[in-house]
């Protein structure tokens, strides 16, 4: 979802109008995150999905661990790539957003074993780790 800066959304204060529809359709464009046999490759039809405003991150195996970190390098880098000497202020936006809860929602499932995995947002949950922000905007699919 944020591959480039200028894919960057910020949420519009009516964040409810989310519908179950909106949700399966990005978990569709999404569901091949994950090899087959891996507990995190679900048939996204088979969940229940909810808009979490606040998801608690530390449920993301290896969040709290920092094993998403390294990613922010990799936004930097993009950032400059597409912005030059924007990208600062790119970076500042998209702290900006997520410390106050209106970046894009990332896109988790409810994996076969009961433990969360990251569909869509891997950029982002690593900026929050690295910015100390524990709980982020998550469309989340659980087992049903």
């Amino acid at each position: 979802m944020l591959s480039t800066p200028a894919n960057l959304k910020l949420l519009q204060p009516d964040r409810q109008a989310v519908t179950q529809t909106a949700m399966l359709n990005e978990a569709r464009a999404n569901q091949d995150m994950w090899p087959y046999g891996h507990p995190g490759c679900v048939d996204p039809e088979s969940l229940n999905w909810i808009d979490e405003p606040a998801f608690d991150l530390n449920k993301i195996p290896s969040f709290a661990t920092g094993g998403y970190d390294h990613l922010f390098e990799h936004i930097k880098e993009r950032a400059i790539e597409s912005w030059g000497s924007e990208a600062d202020s790119f970076i500042n936006d998209m702290n900006a957003a997520i410390r106050n809860g209106t970046i894009d929602p990332i896109l988790l499932v409810e994996g076969k074993d009961h433990s969360f995995y990251n569909w869509d947002g891997a950029h982002r949950i690593g900026m929050a780790h690295l910015l100390g922000v524990s709980t982020m905007p998550a469309w989340v699919g659980y087992q049903c």
